[in-house]
C-alpha cells in the first residue's frame, strides 16, 4: 500500500516533460499573439498617420504670444524699437501648410499641390525691432540662448554666418502636447523678427472661420509688452 501511494503521488520524467512542453505550447502561442496584435496596430498607426493634436486657436496664440515676450527679455535690447512697418501679419492661421498624414495619402501628398487637412491650422505670431546691429544681435542671441535654455528651452540651431543671424528654439510642451517653435533672425537692414509657430493644430468644432475654413478672431500680439505700451 505504501509503495502504491508513493507511486501515485510521483510524477514519472515523462509526464514532466510533456507538461514542460505544453507550458512552453502555451507561452509561445501567446507571445505570437500578442506580436500579430502589436504588428496590426503598428500597420494601421502608420496607415493613418498619427493625429494631429487638438488645441483651441486662440489659446495657442497666447501662448505663442507669451514665448516671443520670453524672448524678448532674454534678448535685453531696451533701445531697441517696434518696427511698425514691419510685414509680418502680427497673429496668423495658415491651413494650407497641413496635410493628411500616413501612408493611405501618400500619392495624394506627392501631388505638386498637396491635399490640405480640414480642420487643421498652423498658428503663428510674429514681430520686429528695427535699427539693431549686427554686434548688438550676436550678444542678444547669445544671451538669449544662455537664459531660455536655463528655462528648459531646447536649442536647435545657432546660425552666425556672413549675412543672416538666426537662432532656433523650441520651447517645452504644455500640457496640451503641442509643439512650438521659436525663430530670432537679423536681416542686413537692421530688423529682428521673434517669430513663434505652433505645429499643425486640430480646432475644435465651432471655432469660427473663414470662408476657406481658416480660424479667425485671433487675439492681437501684446509682446513685447515694453514696446506696446501695455
Amino acid at each position: 500500500m505504501r509503495r502504491s501511494k508513493l507511486w501515485i503521488m510521483t510524477s514519472s520524467p515523462q509526464q514532466t516533460g510533456r507538461g514542460r512542453k505544453a507550458a512552453l505550447y502555451v507561452t509561445v502561442g501567446v507571445i505570437a499573439v500578442g506580436a500579430v496584435f502589436l504588428a496590426g496596430v503598428k500597420v494601421i498607426g502608420a496607415w493613418t498617420g498619427t493625429p494631429f493634436p487638438s488645441a483651441d486657436p486662440a489659446a495657442t496664440a497666447r501662448r505663442l504670444d507669451a514665448q516671443t515676450q520670453e524672448v524678448y527679455d532674454a534678448l535685453a535690447l531696451p533701445g531697441a524699437a517696434l518696427n511698425p512697418q514691419w510685414p509680418g501679419g502680427g497673429t496668423e492661421a495658415n491651413i494650407y501648410d497641413c496635410h493628411p498624414r500616413g501612408l493611405a495619402h501618400f500619392v495624394d501628398n506627392l501631388a505638386d499641390t498637396q491635399p490640405r487637412e480640414p480642420g487643421t491650422a498652423v498658428i503663428s505670431t510674429e514681430w520686429a525691432l528695427a535699427g539693431v546691429t549686427r554686434p548688438q544681435a550676436l550678444d542678444a542671441l547669445r544671451r538669449a540662448k544662455q537664459a531660455l535654455v536655463g528655462k528648459g528651452w531646447t536649442v536647435t540651431s545657432h546660425d552666425e554666418a556672413v549675412e543672416d543671424v538666426t537662432l532656433r528654439l523650441a520651447p517645452p510642451r504644455d500640457g496640451d502636447g503641442v509643439g512650438h517653435r521659436v525663430v530670432v533672425s537679423l536681416y542686413p537692414n537692421g530688423n529682428l523678427s521673434v517669430a513663434a509657430i505652433s505645429e499643425c493644430v486640430r480646432y475644435p468644432a465651432g471655432t469660427r472661420v473663414t470662408q476657406e475654413g481658416a480660424p479667425y478672431d485671433l487675439p492681437d500680439p501684446v509682446a513685447p509688452a515694453q514696446l506696446r505700451g501695455r
